[in-house]
């Protein structure tokens, strides 16, 4: 499948705020609904993206934390998936 990530929200105030606005945009069925999500928070680094929410409905999207040695370059971004056990990706751990 394709990745189909798609620009939900510009204007969000949390990461819980994202993963909601997800289901309701994308739906809640784990494997043509909201699979995973990703949530750029307020104090991102780069203000262009600081607030905005994303999300995937395909299942082949696979959002990671970019880099632990580095928190304050590429932290304060938020990622999940729904119902991991229905994709098998780096980020979910499950061999």
């Amino acid at each position: 499948a394709e990745s189909s990530v798609t620009l939900l929200s510009s204007k969000l105030k949390s990461a819980s705020a994202c993963e909601s606005e997800c289901v309701s945009q994308l739906g809640s069925d784990p494997t043509s609904g909201c699979t995973s999500y990703t949530y750029y928070h307020s104090d991102y680094r780069k203000s262009a993206l600081a607030g905005k929410c994303y999300g995937d409905n395909s299942g082949t999207w696979s959002p990671v934390y970019s880099d632990l040695g580095q928190p304050g370059l590429y932290g304060n971004v938020t990622s999940g998936q729904n119902d991991p056990l229905s994709y098998k990706t780096t980020c979910s751990g499950i061999d």
